[in-house]
């Protein structure tokens, strides 16, 4: 669980899947009364975290083979609501 505010946290993992690998990514606007998938399930989140209320960061793995790399790094610049893929370069 990582917060950004008392209302609002990412949480994961959302539902334990293929070799108990972590999978989804899920947010609250209401203190966890409900949550949302914000990444869906073909991602397992190792790791997520606020910088500040706006920014946040998710560090996951595709489910399924992925020829771009073992692991992905996800920004969001919106409190978690919607995410994009950050390259990373070697």
């Amino acid at each position: 669980l990582a917060a950004a505010s008392s209302s609002v946290a990412l949480a994961w993992p959302g539902e334990q899947v293929n070799h108990g690998l972590p999978a989804g990514l899920e947010r609250t606007t209401n203190a966890g009364e409900s949550y949302s998938a914000v990444l869906d399930s073909s991602w397992g989140v190792s790791w997520a975290g606020f910088s500040d209320p706006a920014r946040a960061y998710a560090i996951a793995a595709a489910m399924e083979t992925d020829t771009r790399g073992p692991t992905h790094l996800f920004e969001s610049s919106d409190g978690g609501a919607s995410w994009h893929e950050v390259a990373i370069k070697s």
